[in-house]
């Protein structure tokens, strides 16, 4: 027995021996490690860790700057060069900021940011606690995870460029359609499309955009398929015919709305263009119905007229230091022409589902139309004193521009903005064509130049902006212009505005109403700001101008629109450069809010027509 004993003495020795060498190992392997992660960070303490990628771009070993200058500069690149995206033999080359004969018409298409991207890259394997740190400076090493350039796109604007580029190639699939024919309802059959998808084309256009990818993007077309085919109609056709029965159709409004008539009446004439089929989803069948677009067409060219009234806004004046009223707020009334349509289609519905034989009369909705400005006492308002004022002088500007800069100014006239409300510049102005008043700018498509409505706007955004500033009030939505333009200098203090995007924002944030009042004086647009003052004091520094940049050679467009040889240059050159300038708002309660705006200008290439050179082809033959 002692025996075994002692032999149980000596095993916990040899186990103790093979521990204590195993800790020893275990400690030099950490302390290894842990000095190898040390050497590590150290050596990578101002450059990327390995296999940090941005945007298909292996940035590992460089130091920020150095990072932000290689992805700037790719980024550019992309957005000057464009996108190709082709189709057969047919290419458009989709550039950041389309042609223009001005840069003050100039739109963005796409912009791409990359510094963004390099901050929050540089951050990974530098925050949390050590083992965080090393998980993740091991997950860059081994995995290289994908990390993206920051972008924003314009995927209506772009959508209509490629309609208009490739739209010649697509055939929309055409819904079998009841018609009437020979004094009886009938039905055309169906037709297959081929159309472009153009949702997917502007996501591989992100992708690109995200990846810093300048290679091209081919296209194609896919089948479109009709909704309504002519044996589903052929279920129907008997609706239709009870539809047209039911005329004539009584319309009437409200008992106590004045109109200038108390009966109106779809006859069977009127009826036949509105009747349609439609495509039921939750019975995965077609019925019978109307068409709505169509029959509020109908109602506004036949009924509205005799029934709308248009509000009118209270008027105001400045007297002195008060806001006085000279005429109170009016209410108006009109036909709410879509859903009076959609109370029509409901009726006939219901009829069809039933064996009433009576007349079918509709009531039509009439809405009241509050008027924009409508407190009957204005100085209610707070509007006591004038706040800020926004100035700039579009000396030079061609008489289109001039036209639509009044147009423009005249459209804020009078906004009238409620505390805590966010001001929207394009909301004001409204639609921007030439049924309100516009007058073309020209835009280079091609080798063709084409009317865009609203040259000149910019100049309004630009002093609604500054007039923001010298007021006080926070700016929630401001883009710079894509080029220096003379009229907006200093460079820095503009801001561009494009349907549907980019709008120019700002938010009341006083306790008061704000009045927007504009003033043209010679070649000088005011925009006065009214309300009631609480305080603030608005600094701000003159802008600076840096990182200049010049632009390329001229660029020359081949038209047939000018004489073979003949050169017309639009506007010269510009550089392009970078703005800054700080702004600050000291607020009564000691409060202070202070914002850098920066503004990034693109050099502007000189871009000059000329005339093409006739072809033996093109040459009409001698008799």
């Amino acid at each position: 027995m002692s025996h075994f004993f002692i032999a149980e003495e000596k095993l916990p020795a040899k186990k103790r021996s093979w521990l204590a060498s195993g800790l020893v190992i275990f400690f030099i392997f950490l302390i290894l490690i842990t000095a190898a992660v040390g050497y590590y960070e150290n050596a990578y303490a101002q450059k990327f860790f390995l296999g940090t990628v941005i945007a298909n771009t292996n940035i590992s070993g460089l130091t920020a700057s150095q990072a932000k200058f290689l992805l700037a500069a790719k980024s550019e690149k992309l957005m000057n060069n464009g996108l190709p995206i082709i189709y057969n033999e047919k290419i458009i080359n989709i550039t950041a900021v389309p042609l223009t004969t001005s840069p003050d018409v100039a739109f963005d298409l796409f912009s791409i940011q990359t510094d963004k991207a390099v901050e929050n890259a540089f951050a990974i394997g530098r925050s949390g606690n050590w083992l965080k740190k090393i998980q993740d400076q091991f997950t860059l090493f081994i995995f290289s995870p994908k990390q993206y350039a920051s972008y924003q796109i314009n995927e209506d604007k772009i959508t209509q460029i490629l309609k208009e580029t490739f739209g010649e190639f697509e055939n929309e699939a055409k819904n079998a359609v009841i018609v009437y024919k020979n004094g009886k309802l009938d039905i055309d059959h169906e037709e297959h499309g081929r159309i472009f998808d153009y949702q997917l084309i502007n996501e591989e256009i992100v992708k690109r955009l995200q990846n810093l990818d300048s290679r091209p993007i081919t296209i194609s077309l896919k089948t479109h398929y009709p909704t309504i085919l002519q044996d589903q109609l052929k279920l129907i056709i008997n609706d239709a015919q009870k539809t047209l029965a039911l005329a004539p159709i009584s319309l009437s409004v409200a008992e106590g709305v004045n109109a200038k008539k108390s009966e109106w009446i779809i006859t069977q004439d009127d009826l036949i263009p509105l009747i349609t089929s439609k495509f039921d989803k939750e019975k995965k069948q077609a019925v019978i119905g109307l068409n709505i677009e169509a029959t509020a067409q109908f109602l506004d060219e036949n009924i509205s007229p005799d029934v709308n009234i248009a509000p009118i806004d209270a008027k105001f004046t400045i007297a002195g230091d008060k806001v006085s009223e000279f005429k109170s707020s009016i209410p108006g009334q009109a036909v709410d022409s879509i859903i009076s349509a959609q109370k029509i289609e409901n009726a006939i519905i219901s009829k069809l589902k039933s064996s009433d034989a009576a007349e079918t009369k509709i009531e039509l909705i009439v809405a009241t139309v509050e008027s924009a400005i409508k407190n009957n006492n204005v100085n209610d308002l707070g509007i006591t004193e004038l706040l800020g004022t926004g100035h700039s002088s579009f000396a030079g500007s061609p008489r289109n521009r001039r036209h639509n800069i009044a147009v423009g100014a005249d459209s804020v006239n009078g906004a009238l903005i409620a505390p805590g409300e966010e001001f929207s510049l394009l909301k004001t102005l409204g639609k921007i064509d030439a049924a309100t008043g516009y007058l073309p700018e020209l835009v280079i498509k091609g080798n063709e130049t084409v009317p865009e409505y609203g040259g000149g706007l910019c100049q309004i955004g630009t002093t609604v902006f500054r007039g923001t500033l010298a007021t006080g009030l926070p700016v929630t939505a401001r883009r710079n212009h894509s080029y220096r333009v003379s009229y907006y200098e200093p460079a820095g203090t503009d801001a561009t505005i494009y349907d549907p995007a980019p709008d120019y924002k700002f938010l009341n944030d006083t306790p008061s109403y704000i009045l927007i009042q504009s003033r043209i004086e010679g070649d000088d647009l005011y925009f006065d700001f009214w309300g009631t003052y609480d305080g603030r004091i608005a600094e701000q520094t003159k802008p600076v101008i840096f990182n200049i940049t010049y632009p390329p050679a001229t660029k020359l467009i081949e038209t047939d629109t000018l004489p073979p040889g003949e050169k017309k240059c639009t506007e010269r050159a510009h550089n392009g450069a970078d703005a800054s300038f700080d702004y600050k708002v000291t607020y009564s309660d000691g409060a202070l809010k202070e914002e850098n705006f920066f503004s990034r200008y693109r050099p502007w290439q000189e871009v000059c027509l000329i005339g093409a050179e006739k072809t033996a082809s093109s040459t009409p033959a001698s008799e």
